[in-house]
């Protein structure tokens, strides 16, 4: 049985004042061929509902891709061609929350993932 093993880390550009925060609600997780997984990115210190937010992800020996974004007032989203039709970004401005789910996991999508803004 192949397993698919996902690091999920928040990342937060620099250069912002009053602590600006991203933070992860999942660390680690195993997921098998087909399956789906949902990952939280929480914003603190900031106006979260004024940013888009990106998600992107590291593959083992390869540098960062660009997986998708979110407005800033969840009016559009707009997907890498990688992972079109399996990413769903949402998010929830009034708990300062955004989400990714990526279904029908493949051997490719092992990956550190990173949310930003």
């Amino acid at each position: 049985m192949d397993f698919i093993v996902f690091f999920f880390l928040c990342f937060l550009i620099p250069g912002v004042h009053s602590d600006p925060a991203l933070t992860q609600e999942e660390s680690q997780l195993e997921k098998k061929h087909n399956d789906s997984f949902k990952l939280t990115c929480r914003g603190s210190g900031f106006d979260f509902s004024q940013y888009g937010m990106n998600w992107i992800r590291q593959t083992p020996g390869k540098g960062l891709e660009w997986l998708g974004l979110i407005w800033y007032d969840a009016s559009k989203t707009v997907y890498a061609k990688s992972v079109e039709g399996r990413l769903v970004i949402t998010r929830n401005n009034a708990e300062q929350v955004t989400f990714m789910e990526l279904k029908n996991l493949v051997y490719q999508d092992t990956a550190v993932y990173y949310c930003t803004r």
